[in-house]
């Protein structure tokens, strides 16, 4: 889901937004050096509510005129791996509509449908990932974002948008995958050269040592351990035999604490795969505050088509 203006600017809004909550951040991307220069973090209950906080800290912070952009959370869109239809490129939009209704609960008037085509390899059968969001949500975010004075460039969603802040770690030819967590679950995405080929996400918790506290019982963060590495060799083993058919290059590793390094020592271990560990570079005006997401940086680092 893209809207884009051909605007260049050095200073942007960044918005991710959850179900019941969102975050804002005021960063400063100069020659792909970032810079975070304020931060918010919010619950909202009703769209209403999220109109007006977002509309007061925006004025509070003196943010008037600034481009924005915003990351829809996984918790608000759908993505349904489709063969594409049959039709002309200019019919290809309505006919997807047609084509993933009876896989959405909601009525297809109430919704959005986008897509993007995935970086397969040339020999495998091409097929489209459809995007589906609620119509009533991105009408609200161009709205308050139109009353806060902002301009609005994009709204994207995070398997997209994080794609773009690992970039440096990409190359042609090469397949290179990438395992981190947010607060829902896993995330993998893996790469064909610096396009994205395929995305799965696991809910639950999986990783020990950021979602346990440090009293927690050793069997439970050796639990949590095997979850995480079965989840990521069973990834793994589907994308090769199934995606690629040949071995992954490299695997990304996002660690949310300097305690996960062992789980890539680990995980190179079984997989006998280089593990290559990742974070943001930025630079912060308040080191207490936290870094954007690798999906939040990366829809800055995302140029207009």
């Amino acid at each position: 889901m893209k809207l884009f203006s051909k605007n260049k600017a050095l200073e942007y809004v960044v918005v991710t937004i959850t179900q019941q909550s969102y975050r804002i951040h005021h960063l400063k991307n100069q020659d792909n050096q970032l810079q975070q220069l304020a931060f918010g973090e919010f619950e909202y209950e009703s769209i209403e509510a999220l109109q007006k906080q977002f509309t007061r800290w925006i004025r509070k912070s003196q943010l008037k005129g600034l481009p924005c952009r915003w990351v829809l959370n996984r918790e608000l869109y759908q993505t349904f791996q489709i063969d594409p239809p049959n039709v002309e490129t200019k019919e290809m939009s309505e006919a997807i509509r047609w084509q993933i209704k009876d896989l959405i609960e909601q009525p297809l008037s109430d919704m959005l449908v986008s897509h993007y085509q995935p970086e397969f390899p040339e020999e495998q059968r091409s097929q489209l990932v459809a995007v589906v969001v609620e119509k009533a949500l991105i009408e609200a975010l161009i709205e308050l974002t139109s009353d806060a004075n902002l301009i609005l460039e994009v709204i994207d969603i995070e398997e997209l948008t994080m794609g773009h802040a690992l970039q440096p770690y990409l190359a042609e030819e090469k397949v290179v995958g990438y395992i981190g967590e947010d607060k829902g679950g896993l995330m993998f995405s893996f790469y064909l050269g610096h396009a994205l080929a395929f995305s799965r996400y696991k809910k639950g918790k999986h990783l020990p040592n950021t979602l346990l506290e440090e009293f927690s019982l050793e069997e439970e963060k050796e639990t949590l351990e095997e979850s995480f590495l079965l989840e990521a060799q069973r990834t793994l083993d589907y994308v090769v035999s199934q995606i690629f058919r040949r071995p992954i290059d490299a695997i990304l590793f996002h660690p949310t604490a300097s305690e996960d390094n062992y789980l890539a020592d680990i995980l190179k271990q079984i997989t006998e795969v280089e593990v290559i560990l990742v974070s943001p570079e930025i630079t912060q005006s308040n080191p207490e505050w936290p870094l954007p997401s690798l999906a939040e940086s990366g829809c800055l680092f995302r140029q207009g088509d």
